[in-house]
C-alpha cells in the first residue's frame, strides 16, 4: 500500500553547488487531499492492479483480496492451467491480520498465498517498484499547482503502464 496526498514526495534532484534547490507545496488545510492505493505487481506480466480508496483498514483489506481472486480467476481462464495461489507480499500491518481477513483467507484457500515481509524492510517487496516510480513520476509533474483529483488521475494513468521486476 502507498499514500498519494498534495504535498510533493521528496525525491533526488541534481543542482549546482551553492544553488539550493527549492520544493514549492501546497499545503491543503483540507485533510481530504490524501488517497490510499492497495497495488499488487505482476511479475509475469509486469501489470500493476490497484484499488483506490480513502482509508487503509481490514476492510478494504478485503475488498483488494476480493480483486486479487478476481484478477486470478480471469488468468486461469485464459491459461487452462492447474489453479496456483498468488503469491502476495504483505508488510505486518495490523489490519493485514484482521480476524475478517483471516476469516476470508480461510474461506478462499488456494486463493493466495502470503508472505510477511519483516517490518521496515519495504525493498523486499516487489511493488515498492512501482511505487517508488509513481511518487519520482509525480514529483517531476509539479504537483504543488495541479488540483488533486488531477493528481489520482496521473498517479492511475502511470500505474498502468508495465513495470519490468525480476523476483529472482
Amino acid at each position: 500500500e502507498c499514500n498519494i496526498q498534495h504535498e510533493p514526495n521528496g525525491t533526488n534532484r541534481w543542482s549546482e553547488v551553492g544553488n539550493t534547490p527549492v520544493i514549492k507545496v501546497n499545503r491543503a488545510k483540507d485533510k481530504k487531499h490524501k488517497i490510499s492505493v492497495f497495488g499488487a505487481l505482476s511479475t509475469t506480466t509486469g501489470k500493476v492492479l490497484t484499488m483506490f480508496c480513502p482509508w487503509l483498514n481490514f476492510e478494504t483489506a478485503i475488498q483488494f483480496l476480493e480483486r486479487v481472486k478476481a484478477y486470478r480467476d480471469r488468468l486461469l481462464k485464459r491459461m487452462k492451467s492447474k489453479p496456483l495461489p498468488i503469491l502476495l507480499i504483505w508488510d505486518n500491518a495490523s489490519y493485514h491480520k484482521h480476524k475478517d481477513v483471516r476469516t476470508w483467507l480461510s474461506d478462499n484457500p488456494g486463493v493466495v498465498e502470503l508472505m510477511n515481509i519483516p517490518t521496515y524492510c519495504p525493498e523486499l517487496n516487489p511493488q515498492e517498484h512501482a511505487w517508488r516510480a509513481m511518487k519520482q513520476h509525480l514529483a517531476s509533474l509539479k504537483t504543488y499547482s495541479m488540483p488533486f483529483p488531477e493528481i489520482v488521475v496521473a498517479a492511475e494513468k502511470f500505474l498502468k503502464q508495465t513495470f519490468r521486476y525480476k523476483l529472482l
